[in-house]
């Protein structure tokens, strides 16, 4: 059975897709009307329906099945400069949404190489690794904006949550574990980590986060040095082990 990216009635067990997805339905994979289809709509429902109506500019239809699914426990987001290459930034936001986490912040970091994303694209690859993963939820992308304008913006929503600068510098005596992690995140909802550049944060940037936010923990992972995209997959690993632990 397909998957789609589409708004779901749920009083009315009606569906829509997009003009995009319509077009991937009726024209890449030649749905006919009446053949089952399964929709997501990213806030933690997917349906099983079948489409009335169908043409390359619109898809509406019945469902038949609804399953709701349940906010997961924490929040985590990530603050990420984006990487040198476009490819590996989208590489990391597709592989972040099939391991469910909540949000992407794209920051410009004084050290970053980068100074625009395609934020279109990047919703896009979201979008297809929502449908391919069949996670219920679908991440949240948010667009290119300065470190310290973030920092600002935030300020509230970081202060009432767990925050994690990974930093490579020497002197950062804790170093990134599972165990660590975990016994750390009993008494918040959300979880912020901070993920630079290659050649890591501005050392002011890390000034401004620990001064604008005194619970910031600040951690290492020791004497490896990984590429931001792999820091990324190895923090979202442990965050989704952090999830399925507090929902069973």
């Amino acid at each position: 059975m397909h998957y789609f990216f589409g708004n779901i009635n749920v009083e009315a067990k009606t569906f829509s897709l997009s003009e995009e997805e319509s077009y991937h339905c009726s024209k890449v994979l030649r749905i006919q009307k009446g053949e089952t289809i399964g929709i997501l709509n990213g806030k933690g429902i997917i349906a099983t329906g079948v489409p009335e109506y169908i043409s390359q500019n619109k898809c509406e239809g019945t469902i038949s099945v609804i399953t709701e699914y349940p906010a997961p426990e924490k929040e985590i987001f990530l603050v990420v400069a984006p990487t040198k290459t476009a490819e590996r930034t989208e590489w990391l936001v597709e592989k972040c949404t099939e391991l469910g986490i909540s949000g992407i912040y794209f920051v410009k970091s004084e050290r970053g190489l980068r100074s625009k994303i395609n934020i279109t694209r990047l919703q896009s690859i979201a979008i297809a690794a929502h449908k391919q993963s069949g996670n219920p939820f679908l991440i949240a992308l948010h667009d290119l904006i300065d470190f310290k304008i973030f920092i600002e913006k935030s300020i509230l929503d970081l202060k009432e949550s767990l925050v994690i600068s990974l930093d490579c510098y020497k002197g950062i005596k804790q170093h990134l574990n599972i165990t660590n992690i975990l016994s750390l995140t009993t008494e918040y909802k959300k979880i912020f980590i901070f993920i630079g550049p290659e050649g890591d944060w501005d050392l002011d940037e890390i000034k401004i986060l620990n001064d604008k936010i005194p619970n910031t923990l600040n951690v290492s992972f020791g004497n490896v040095r990984l590429r931001t995209e792999t820091a990324a997959i190895y923090v979202a690993s442990c965050c989704k082990l952090i999830n399925e632990n507090t929902t069973n």
